[in-house]
């Protein structure tokens, strides 16, 4: 029997690591390595005519959560075509946007799906033909069985995800394709509460699409690389797949012995130049604000983007943009809407409670997860920083009815972490605490403690203390979470471990940008921009304490380095980080001089807790 060398395709998708932040955090950065791919993969000798098949694997881009938004739903699209015996030259279409599912489940395997993936079916038609995998695919034509063509110099693949939302373009001359069309994508950014007639938010009720899109890069393969004519095997095809949009979520959380929280207000930033304004409570969305570009956010429903291929290179590449100015139910806005928290009780660091206690709800959240799907910072514009402003209240829990009321607690999360980039998952948790103040000045009660996108072997942990301006931490892979992202919030926060390198930024807390550091040469003498590290005691001393009494013994080295630092593909300029390395545990205090001018002089602080490891 004449061997037929089936081309198998297998698609896998890039997989994230994450950030956390105590005072925010942000996450994810995407990854791929080779051993990423599920399914068997050593192809099957066999002296049967060997078909076309694929493998692969539908993985969330966060590993930490089981939640569907960002699978591949067992199903993609594939066009691709082959050249004549000179590259590039006398093509010819192969696969005219054929789908891709999932095998039956329980279905034997063969030539055309021994990989897990099967594309032979009959176009559906409404007398009864079958939907294909559990997707329900239904062909838009015939789709038979393919060979590879061993006197092709070389097949070229493109695939995307859903199948339905891609519509491939090709040069109507060479063949080859050239871009997509991608359509049905959706991005939330505005506030859309859904409530019952006690105005009690309704979970479950979906407003925008959660189907995540993927973009796989593109191929060239010769098929003498991916045959063995010898002993009739054939290769998988295989596919990296990346998601093209992001995942937000906000939540909120108290850890304030003696007392509880409760009635947050939150403030909308309503652009440059005009200010803050209490939102209305009817609903009390959480708000992300952008204090510097009034169309930082960009969202809407139906949205469109474009693809474009580049085959010119050694290894070919895309760009994918969206359509911004023919979004269908365009919005643009400064402020970002991370749910209702109608009922504006933060859950505490140790109780067992719902999500709508640490996410809050709206009809385009992902109910399991709160999670929203966002469009990457697509207006185009320079990385800004995110501001939450919000009024509470702290009643006594010890029965006698003490209230204290605090009024614009804020809080920003730097600009190098605070721009949406694709295929990332982030996740601000916000506690407050009794660490920072309001301006009421009774407490100091707002510290954001940790923003956690858990799940992955690489993380790293970044603590802002919110002062004015805000001091950032961050020690490579020290955070550490017990919530189990199945409702259980029990305790997140960041551990720093003795004998390794912690870094440190200051952040204008006004314009967002990064402070210059300088060192300190006179403790008694110290000018604007110095900053000193210093060793205290056993016990716990907050920011508020060593604005009553400085410390002056026990200054540690510090570095300021001259070369630029650079991490995960955010770059903060030589001069504007410190680093230390605390050489044994206990608490460390950080002191930046904010204005070395006046008397008495202005800090501020930031106070770590180092562990042994």
């Amino acid at each position: 029997m004449k061997n037929n060398h089936i081309i198998n395709l297998n698609s896998t998708i890039m997989k994230t690591k994450y950030f956390f932040y105590a005072v925010l955090a942000v996450g994810a950065l995407a990854s791929c390595t080779s051993n990423d791919f599920v399914g068997e993969q050593s192809p099957i000798a066999t002296n049967e005519d060997v078909g076309i098949s694929f493998n692969g694997g539908s993985q969330a881009m966060t590993r930490s959560t089981s939640d569907d938004v960002t699978k591949l739903n067992g199903q993609f699209v594939v066009y691709g075509v082959k050249s004549g015996a000179t590259a590039g030259q006398d093509m010819q279409t192969v696969f005219d946007h054929y789908y891709v599912w999932n095998k039956t489940a329980g279905s034997a395997n063969n030539t055309t799906n021994k990989y897990g993936w099967e594309y032979i079916g009959k176009k559906w038609n409404a007398d009864g033909d079958p939907t294909y995998g559990a997707a329900g695919i239904k062909l838009n034509m015939d789709q038979t069985i393919k060979y590879w063509d061993l006197s092709a110099a070389d097949y070229r693949f493109v695939a995307g995800s859903p199948a339905a939302n891609f519509t491939f373009h090709t040069d109507e001359t060479s063949k080859l394709v050239t871009g997509a069309t991608v359509t049905g994508i959706d991005a939330h950014m505005s506030a859309n509460p859904v409530t019952d007639a006690d105005n009690v938010p309704i979970s479950g009720t979906v407003g925008l699409n959660h189907g995540a899109v993927y973009v796989a890069t593109p191929l060239v393969l010769k098929p003498t690389d991916i045959v063995n004519t010898t002993t009739g095997e054939s290769q998988a095809v295989k596919f990296d797949f990346t998601g093209q949009q992001a995942l937000v979520r906000v939540g909120i959380y108290e850890t304030i012995p003696g007392y509880s929280v409760s009635s947050i207000k939150f403030y909308g930033h309503h652009g440059p130049g005009q200010g803050w304004a209490q939102a209305p409570t009817t609903y009390n969305n959480i708000i992300l604000n952008s204090l510097t570009d009034a169309h930082y956010f960009v969202g809407g429903k139906g949205m469109t983007a474009h693809l474009t291929y580049d085959w010119t290179g050694a290894t070919p590449t895309y760009s994918f943009h969206y359509d911004l100015e023919s979004l269908e139910g365009e919005h643009k806005s400064n402020r970002w809407y991370g749910g209702s928290f109608y009922h504006g009780v933060p859950c505490t660091s140790s109780e067992t409670t719902v999500l709508a206690n640490l996410y809050g709800t709206d009809k385009d959240m992902a109910q399991a997860s709160g999670y929203f799907p966002v469009m990457p910072t697509a207006s185009g514009a320079d990385a800004s920083a995110l501001v939450i402003k919000c009024d509470y209240t702290l009643t006594s829990t010890d029965g006698s009815g003490e209230t204290i009321e605090i009024t614009g607690a804020t809080a920003a999360i730097p600009p190098a972490f605070a721009q949406w980039e694709v295929n990332h998952a982030y996740t601000y948790l916000f506690k407050i605490s009794d660490k920072t103040a309001g301006s009421s000045g009774v407490l100091y009660p707002i510290q954001f403690d940790a923003a956690v996108v858990d799940g992955a072997s690489n993380r790293d942990g970044f603590i802002t203390t919110i002062s004015v301006p805000s001091i950032t931490s961050y020690q490579f892979k020290s955070p550490y979470t017990k919530y189990d992202g199945q409702g259980n919030f029990q305790e997140t926060g960041i551990k720093y471990i003795a004998d390794s390198d912690i870094y440190v930024t200051v952040q204008d807390n006004n314009s967002g940008d990064l402070k210059n550091l300088t060192a300190m040469s006179n403790h008694d003498s110290p000018v604007t921009g110095n900053i000193q590290v210093y060793k205290l005691g056993a016990n716990e001393v907050t920011e508020s304490d060593l604005q009553i009494q400085r410390p002056s013994t026990n200054m540690i080295p510090t570095n300021i380095p001259t070369e630029a630092w650079n991490l995960h593909g955010k770059s903060f300029a030589a001069g504007k980080y410190m680093v230390f390395r605390p050489m044994e545990s206990g608490y460390f205090a950080i002191e930046y001089v904010q204005d070395g001018t006046t008397n008495p002089k202005t800090y501020a602080y930031k106070v770590i807790k180092v562990e042994a490891e």
